[in-house]
């Protein structure tokens, strides 16, 4: 707004300053935000993640059973 550029040049332009000074100064986040999106493609931590969503699934089977009609059994109501 200073230099006379209106305000969507203005905000254009402070977009890409804040953009290459959060590149040059927040180096650690950047590197540690992409180390955890690889880890998450490849797969790291899968073993945690299914762990304990098997332990929630059985803990709902365990509530829920016997309670529900179960469409994919033979037994009648």
């Amino acid at each position: 707004m200073l230099l006379g550029l209106g305000w969507i040049f203005s905000t254009i332009a402070a977009a890409v300053i804040a953009l290459a000074a959060g590149y040059l100064f927040f180096n650690d986040l950047r590197t540690g935000a992409g180390s955890d999106v690889a880890s998450a493609w490849e797969g790291r931590g899968k073993r945690e993640q299914f762990k304990s969503e098997q332990a929630d699934a059985e803990a709902e089977d365990s509530y829920t059973e016997g309670r529900y009609f179960d469409p994919g059994s033979d037994e009648k109501l």
